[in-house]
C-alpha cells in the first residue's frame, strides 16, 4: 500500500470515528492501523492521533488529522554519498540550533569542502557506521549517526543526535533511535553508548524515556570548560 493510499484509508476512518460510526471493534482497527504505520517509519505530527486512536476525544482528534493529513509523514532516509548535500544541510542546521549539543562547531564545519561531506558521507556507507536523516517531504528534520566501537563490536556509539525544533516531541526522534538500534542488531552489537552535555536536561529525559541511564563515565565538554558530558547507556536488546 502506498504513502496516499494509506493515508487515504485513515483519513475515511477518521472521518467515521469523528462522526461515531464505528463502534469499540472498529476503534481498534483505527489503533492497529497506527501502530502499523509506525512500525513501518511513519509518523503523524499531531500526537493527537494517537489520543483518538486510543478512544479519547476521538471526533476532534481525527478533524485535526483531516486537515493536516497532507504534510504530516516523516520518513527515514539512509545517509549515502547520492543525498550528501542534504546531510550537509542537517549537519549545519543542528550544529547552529543547539551548539552545546556537539563536540564540533557550526563555523569549523562550514568551511569543509564538498570533497569533505562526500567523504564524511562515504564514511557511514560501510560495515561499521551508519547515519539517517528523518525527511518531511524532500527537507531533511533530523539526523542520528552510529558506529561501532573500534576495539569491541559489541558497544556501538549514537552520535549527532538531533531533531528540528518542530519535530520534538512528536516521535521523530525515537523513530530515528529506533532504526539505530535495528542497525545494531544486525551488527551483532549488544550496547548503545552516548554521551549527553549536562546542560542538555530536555535530551537526558528523553534518552532516560528511550531506556538509556547514565553510567557514571563523564567527559569534559571541549567548547566549555564549564560543562561536562555525561555518558548514558542502554542494552541494544
Amino acid at each position: 500500500m502506498s504513502h496516499v493510499r494509506s493515508l487515504g484509508l485513515l483519513g475515511v476512518l477518521a472521518v467515521a470515528t469523528a462522526t461515531g460510526s464505528l463502534n469499540a471493534s472498529a476503534q481498534e482497527i483505527i489503533r492497529v492501523f497506527v501502530i502499523a504505520m509506525e512500525n513501518h517509519n511513519w509518523i503523524c505530527r499531531h500526537q493527537q492521533l494517537r489520543t483518538a486512536s486510543a478512544g479519547i476525544d476521538k471526533g476532534s482528534c481525527a478533524l485535526l488529522f483531516l486537515r493536516s493529513h497532507r504534510t504530516c509523514m516523516v520518513t527515514l532516509e539512509r545517509i549515502t554519498l547520492q543525498n550528501v548535500s542534504a546531510f550537509k544541510a542537517v549537519r549545519l542546521r543542528a550544529l547552529q540550533d543547539t551548539p552545546s549539543a556537539f563536540g564540533s562547531t557550526y563555523a569549523r564545519e562550514s568551511q569543509f569542502s564538498d570533497a569533505e561531506w562526500i567523504k564524511r558521507a562515504g564514511n557511514l556507507c560501510g560495515e561499521r557506521s551508519i547515519g539517517y536523516m528523518a525527511m518531511e517531504g524532500r527537507s531533511p528534520c533530523g539526523l542520528a549517526l552510529s558506529l561501532l566501537h573500534e576495539s569491541d563490536t559489541s558497544r556501538a556509539q549514537l552520535i549527532s543526535m538531533w531533531t528540528a525544533p518542530t519535530q520534538r516531541q512528536k516521535g521523530t526522534g525515537r523513530l530515528l533511535v529506533n532504526e539505530i538500534l535495528n542497525w545494531c542488531r544486525e551488527r551483532g552489537a549488544k550496547t548503545l553508548d552516548l554521551m549527553v552535555t549536562s546542560s542538555n536536561e530536555s535530551a537526558i529525559r528523553f534518552y532516560e524515556r528511550l531506556g538509556f541511564t547514565r553510567t557514571g563515565r563523564t567527559e569534559p565538554y571541549p567548547n566549555d570548560p564549564a560543562l561536562i558530558e555525561y555518558e548514558m547507556s542502554r542494552p541494544v536488546g
